[in-house]
């Protein structure tokens, strides 16, 4: 029998099963969980999203840099023919669209367009491609070659972004503030323009261009360099890559959704459950009766409750003018039906006090067998008298150590008993202790004499000492996890 939690700790368990059955807890718990799912899945899909445009970054920064370096002689020469062979190789790229050089006043010296992609151009934006962007392109040239940190400046700023974009660009700020700038591509003479619009001034996604400033020796711009790239495949697989997004948001979010309800309901009914154990051994512990500690003959018992489920034992004690008399039930298996069980072997035992043990045992039998479904109990009643006389009938459910008891076979076990039953014979001498540990779990069970010998060295009173023997019997008996452990003492003056 444990003693009764502290203040505390009762305002800690009704909050804890409070917020355990609380339905808006549940919901902001899954609210957060499917937060944090859906965060990490569309962070994955961005991060590979900005991955294939950092590609395509990275295509356009080596071309545009390494012709900055190749065209200074035939860009200030304005020698169109080997600036056309120079560039020609650049269409192998497939995603290459449009090739663009300009002297430094932004004069036109070579330019070239894929001609497949042109005539597509032309049938989806009815313009040419030169002249649709011709403001744009004009714009960046005169920025790269008089004002390229101004026309960075502007670029990052614009609000031609997507939101993989926005979001990138949010990561960038983030991871700069510890690492520093990112360093800039060919001296900054390159910079890379994904941030177009359309006449109507609606974001244009179809055309990203890098565009780099031709110096020569002495830093003098000379000319610009424009390398326009076709979006459509990284388009293609960046939508693919959002319905990729999309599905595993969805799949994850409904196996969370899933799981959370499924694991919620399974938690209502193990609390529900819990709750009808802690009630079944509640009821338990409100019939245990009241230590005696008054007159020649004392007697107490605790119970230590197993912590999971209920194993049903209970203890009695009742006085007379010929001596005490203590009982221990303990039906067999567990659950709120064991409890059941022994309440009405309780009840039994107390109803009717008359006739021998031997009877009173067999009324609780039939007691135990008149329950539907039920399983045989295991019992101890015990009789000392005044005298020291003590006689008994008991299961084999525990010992008894502190007189000399003789045990005689009992025939007839009676139905609704675990057998074998043993008759039980002795004298308690003065000034001696007759104590019981009760417990077992297959092949385990209590050892009587540790308990008989903790209780032998233990001062105090009657009931404090028995409470405290079965507390600590239960961290001795880890075997016994999941059995009630009793402690029984008569204490002769």
């Amino acid at each position: 029998m444990k003693k009764p939690p502290s203040k505390f700790g009762q305002w800690r368990e009704r909050m804890r099963d409070r917020m355990a059955r609380s339905s808006r807890v549940f919901l902001i718990g899954l609210i957060v969980a499917c937060g944090i799912e859906v965060l990490i899945d569309w962070n994955a899909t961005l991060f590979e999203i900005n991955v294939l445009r950092d590609r395509m970054r990275e295509r356009g920064f080596n071309y545009a840099g390494i012709l900055a370096k190749s065209t200074i002689a035939p860009l200030t020469a304005r020698d169109a023919p080997t600036l056309s062979v120079l560039t020609s190789g650049l269409f192998d790229d497939g995603d290459v669209a449009f090739v663009r050089f300009t002297t430094a006043d932004g004069a036109v010296v070579y330019e070239r367009v894929d001609t497949e992609y042109e005539a597509l151009f032309a049938r989806r934006r009815g313009a040419a491609f030169r002249d649709y962007y011709a403001s744009q392109l004009t714009r960046d040239a005169d920025g790269i070659v008089n004002d390229p940190a101004g026309l960075r400046q502007r670029m990052a700023a614009s609000r031609y972004r997507d939101f993989a974009q926005q979001w990138n660009d949010l990561v960038d700020r983030v991871v700069t503030r510890f690492t520093g700038p990112k360093p800039l591509h060919a001296g900054g003479n390159v910079l890379y323009q994904d941030r177009l619009r359309t006449p109507d001034k609606q974001r244009d996604d179809a055309v990203t261009y890098a565009i780099a400033a031709v110096r020569d020796d002495s830093g003098k711009a000379v000319g610009t360099i424009v390398v326009a790239f076709s979006m459509d495949r990284t388009n293609a697989a960046i939508r693919a890559k959002y319905l990729k997004g999309l599905g595993m948001v969805v799949f994850f979010v409904g196996l969370i959704l899933v799981q959370n309800v499924v694991s919620r309901r399974d938690k209502l009914r193990l609390l529900d459950l819990e709750a009808r154990y802690a009630a079944a051994k509640q009821a338990l512990r409100d019939a245990f009766p009241k230590p005696l500690l008054e007159g020649d003959l004392r007697a107490a018992g605790a119970i230590d409750q197993a912590p999971g489920a209920v194993d049903g034992m209970a203890w009695d004690l009742a006085s007379d003018a010929e001596g005490v008399e203590l009982a221990i039930v303990d039906p067999d298996g567990d659950g709120v039906d064991s409890a059941a069980v022994a309440l009405h072997a309780l009840r039994t035992l107390r109803a009717d006090r008359s006739g021998t043990l031997l009877d009173r045992a067999r009324r609780v039998g039939a007691a135990v067998m008149s329950i539907p479904l039920s399983r045989p109990v295991g019992i101890l009643l015990v009789r000392v008298r005044h005298d020291g006389a003590i006689e008994g009938i008991a299961s084999p459910i525990g010992d008894l150590r502190g007189a000399e008891l003789t045990r005689t076979d009992l025939a007839d076990v009676p139905e609704g008993l675990v057998g074998p039953l043993h008759a039980l014979a002795g004298t308690l001498p003065p000034e001696g202790r007759l104590i019981g540990a009760f417990g077992h779990g297959g092949a385990k069970r209590l050892n009587i004499d540790d308990v008989a010998s903790f209780v032998a060295r233990s001062r105090g009173e009657l009931d404090a000492v028995v409470v405290d023997a079965a507390t600590w019997a239960r961290g001795r008996a880890s075997a016994l996890a999941g059995n009630d452990l009793a402690v029984l003492v008569v204490a002769r003056r």
